[in-house]
């Protein structure tokens, strides 16, 4: 929080615990759904609570991701597995900069 122009941490704490979600029922994901890959509203919820990306190498073909997107909505993104693995990568810094970049819900 912005306190007189610093920059200042407020801890906090929490009594009590979040409500679960509506798709928790203890077995999360034990069955998978039949037919349609996302069936009904619980179950797409259930999953956009759980996958935030799909993760692909850069040397892996763009296909099987952007065709798991395009039927599940989530977003693909590219992660460097190494240093050079994508020109941002120059060294292990700028590689974890990169794949932290590329997860960001912003993107």
């Amino acid at each position: 929080m912005l306190i007189g122009g610093q920059d200042i941490l407020l801890p906090t704490t929490m009594v009590g615990n979040y409500p679960n979600p509506r798709w928790y029922d203890g077995h999360a994901f034990a069955t998978l759904p039949i037919g349609e890959f996302i069936h009904d509203s619980i179950s797409k919820e259930a999953f956009e609570d759980v996958v935030g990306a799909i993760v692909r190498e850069p040397h892996e073909p763009a296909r099987d991701a952007q065709f798991l997107a395009s039927r599940t909505g989530a977003r693909v993104a590219v992660l460097a597995s190494s240093v050079g693995a994508v020109p941002e990568a120059r060294d292990y810094i700028s590689l974890i900069d990169y794949d932290v970049r590329a997860l960001s819900p912003s993107r």
